[in-house]
């Protein structure tokens, strides 16, 4: 992925979540071994235009140390959940080739999915049904209940 192609992601998603002041990830070791792998350019976030990019706009890229995923545990549960999710999905699929638009789809219903938990433990209150989840935060909607659908087949 080439400098400008990471910008402009991440300008893609300032666009939709709003300005971004600080990220926080990993190294991403793995990705370092698929980059030498696949033979590919990569990006260091901490040298050159993207550098320029970050400082420009007031956003800060903060790295966890090396072989401490257990400081992402949030994030880190986050795409086990997603991965899980998605995983079922993709039962479906078992020796189809995918497409963009059929990826694309798939993506934005994990999303769905994902942003649909709880935020806060579940009130035992008749009176106060009201569960508050991701999706209500994002959407300004309170009836918002994605539903995903065994029966809907990949085409």
């Amino acid at each position: 992925m080439s400098s400008s192609a990471f910008i402009n992601a991440v300008r893609r998603f300032a666009a939709i979540r709003g300005q971004v002041k600080i990220f926080r990830s990993d190294r991403g070791t793995n990705f370092i071994g698929a980059i030498d792998d696949l033979k590919i350019d990569s990006i260091n976030v901490e040298d050159g235009p993207f550098k320029n990019f970050l400082y420009n706009s007031g956003t800060t890229w903060i790295f966890n140390p090396p072989h401490s995923s257990h400081m992402g545990g949030a994030w880190e549960r986050m795409i086990g959940i997603t991965r899980r999710i998605l995983d079922s999905m993709l039962l479906n699929a078992a020796g189809r080739s995918l497409t963009h638009d059929v990826l694309n789809t798939l993506m934005a219903e994990v999303s769905a999915i994902v942003n649909s938990r709880p935020l806060v433990p579940v009130s035992t209150d008749p009176e106060n049904p009201l569960i508050l989840t991701p999706a209500m935060l994002l959407t300004q909607k309170t009836d918002y209940i994605f539903t995903f659908r065994s029966s809907w087949r990949i085409r």
